[in-house]
């Protein structure tokens, strides 16, 4: 076996070639696998980012971030009156898309049927505004058949634009 002898301050160290050898490989493992935790993470969270909305005219993208600007992304509780759901729908908007899945609350509350609603709300407002992009999509459910090109929807635009853009780190992955 080889011995090393090292002066550490002052002092004679002597330690086998194995341990050192250990000592350097256990460090550099412990340094990758933080960095491996640390990618687990980012990519879990951008793989969460990744739901499975209906398809239609509005990408996946978009609806992504609609959902997350409306809700995060969540249930929530209806009451008459007000908006509810994954996308916020209203009971009015849930009439023009169809009255699907039977009951607004349920449909609001369904990932699935909710984004359907979505898509189906804008192939019917949208040639207003004579633009497909998600800009427009998005002011169009925002502001109703009417808006999508009012200041008013000018702020809901400008988070659905920062989500995008949060979402492009993901693909970078």
């Amino acid at each position: 076996m080889i011995h090393f002898t090292e002066r550490i301050s002052g002092v004679y160290i002597s330690e086998s070639y194995c341990q050192r050898s250990y000592l350097k490989s256990h460090s550099k493992l412990e340094t990758m696998l933080k960095q491996l935790t640390v990618l687990a993470v980012l990519f879990i969270t951008c793989l969460a980012a990744k739901r499975k909305f209906a398809g239609g005219p509005i990408p996946q993208d978009c609806l992504e971030c609609m959902c997350q600007v409306e809700s995060n992304c969540s249930t929530t509780l209806c009451k008459h009156g007000t908006g509810c759901g994954y996308f916020h729908l209203t009971f009015e908007e849930w009439i023009e898309c169809g009255r699907l899945f039977g009951s607004w609350q349920k449909c609001a509350n369904d990932l699935r049927c909710s984004s359907n609603c979505v898509q189906l709300y804008v192939v019917l407002y949208n040639y207003r505004c004579g633009v497909h992009t998600c800009e427009h999509f998005a002011r169009t459910f925002n502001g109703g058949p009417e808006n999508c090109q009012e200041d008013s929807t000018l702020p809901y635009w400008r988070k659905i634009s920062k989500c995008l853009k949060s979402q492009e780190k993901c693909d970078d992955i």
